[in-house]
């Protein structure tokens, strides 16, 4: 069967449940509201233990991973060893420089204060920039889009354990659209590059991002100043260890060896360990590493929202990760919702098939919330969300493929130094990327 013959059986099982015209979109705003008040429900439940744990609860649920960052930074500009030494040490010596600003200078309960500060605003931000650039209209779209990042159970282990993903997601959304949008310059990429650079404190959960900073804004300024961004910083955190950079990376390779694959779900590493081909981990996750940028390369020109979602998903499968970085699937539910909301042809339906399958997962309990962990039900909800994820991944390279466009004013995201046009907006174009160029233009015609 088809792709395009699967699209309209989908289309075929969901319509009579939808309905024709506005009798469709009346459903579909209900549905649509009642999710976000499921949300702010969830929300409302999950976000203050969260915080509690953050700021005030002793032993590992209470900020274990933050605390063990601010003991990792303090011995590493003490001079003291890290890798090896401390056994939750496996970040890259620039990570630690990107650190220092924020947890160098405090003690584990200020830091863990100023942390859940920064969260909060990083969620207030990035809700704002979802609701933005979405598309969403009207109290219901709006509602639903803003409240995604904050009621999944991934966004509170997140916060519970002091992570960076509340951070990472907004700062990069913020970079490309600056490197996207306006008239190209030195400040608009020097402003891109560095808040990108932020997110490359933890490799990976952005690495595979860094080629949408190569390929879409069609110029090498922002790669190049990122680059040098991060040699900088790994040459100024080795400096601090005796300036042996490759002593420290050969220590780093042999701490990252010892993390153990098998914690994580749902990815490309965890399945090659299960197979016993963990020597195979890291040559392989290069290899798809760059694939991937050759795929990127090859599709630059798609939607903006498509190429996120394809992105963050890629970054899910592709490395072991364990469940507070599905917050990367934040990405992939807004893009089929602009898929649902703004798809011309009969992909409307599998995306929306897609999105409430995804939601559902979002806003459930999520793996390892057993006291057994190795229960059969955790089993089969990592596999659950496994095919979810799978068949999300497959559907939206089959978008960007297909060259599906959402809404009348959908531009390309390879858009480079146009100027933004005068005049309003369609009013079902959102305000997520940029003018398409001159030079697109012409090839399209």
């Amino acid at each position: 069967m088809t792709s395009t013959s699967l699209s309209g059986s989908v289309e075929a099982l969901m319509r009579p449940l939808l309905g024709r015209g506005a009798q469709a979109a009346l459903r579909l705003r209900l549905a649509l509201l009642a999710g976000a008040l499921v949300m702010l429900v969830t929300t409302l439940t999950r976000l203050p233990p969260g915080f509690y744990d953050l700021v005030s609860r002793p032993g590992r649920r209470g900020a274990h991973d933050l605390a063990a960052r601010v003991r990792e930074v303090h011995a590493w500009f003490a001079g003291q060893p890290v890798y090896g030494t401390i056994g939750t040490a496996d970040y890259p010596p620039a990570s630690y420089a990107l650190l220092w600003p924020f947890l160098g200078w405090l003690d584990v309960p200020t830091a863990r204060v100023l942390w859940a500060l920064s969260t909060l605003a990083m969620l207030v931000w990035f809700s704002w920039l979802l609701v933005r650039e979405s598309g969403a209209r009207g109290l219901a779209e709006q509602g639903f889009v803003a409240l995604l990042p904050w009621a999944g159970y991934a966004g509170a282990a997140t916060i519970r354990l002091g992570q960076v993903g509340h951070h990472l997601l907004p700062l990069t959304l913020a970079s490309l659209l600056l490197l996207l949008r306006g008239r190209a310059g030195w400040r608009r990429d020097a402003a891109g590059a560095a808040l990108f650079t932020l997110t490359l404190v933890k490799p990976h959960l952005s690495a595979p991002f860094f080629w949408l900073v190569t390929w879409l804004p069609r110029r090498w300024r922002p790669a190049a100043l990122i680059v040098a961004l991060y040699a900088a910083l790994t040459a100024l955190a080795v400096a601090f260890q005796g300036g042996n950079l490759f002593g420290v990376a050969r220590d780093l390779g042999d701490e990252a060896g010892t993390v153990g694959v098998f914690a994580g779900h749902g990815n490309v590493s965890l399945l090659l360990w299960a197979l016993g081909l963990e020597s195979w981990i890291l040559p392989a996750a290069l290899v798809m590493l760059a694939g991937y940028g050759v795929w990127v390369y090859r599709w630059r020109e798609a939607d903006l929202w498509l190429l996120l979602a394809v992105t963050a998903l890629f970054t899910r499968l592709w490395i072991s990760h364990r469940h507070y970085d599905d917050v990367l699937v934040v990405f992939a539910m807004l893009a089929l919702f602009r898929v649902a909301k703004f798809g011309a042809g009969p992909e409307r339906y599998p995306a929306g098939l897609l999105l409430a399958l995804n939601w559902a997962l979002w806003l459930s309990p999520g793996p390892w919330y057993s006291s057994d962990p190795n229960s059969t039900l955790d089993y089969i909800f990592r596999g659950v969300i496994a095919v979810v994820w799978l068949l999300s991944f497959g559907f939206l390279i089959w978008c960007v493929q297909r060259g599906v466009t959402l809404g009348p004013a959908a531009a390309t995201a390879g858009a480079d130094d146009a100027p933004r046009p005068r005049g309003r907006r369609a009013p079902d174009a959102g305000r997520y990327s940029a003018p398409t160029s001159a030079r697109a233009s012409r090839r399209r015609k």
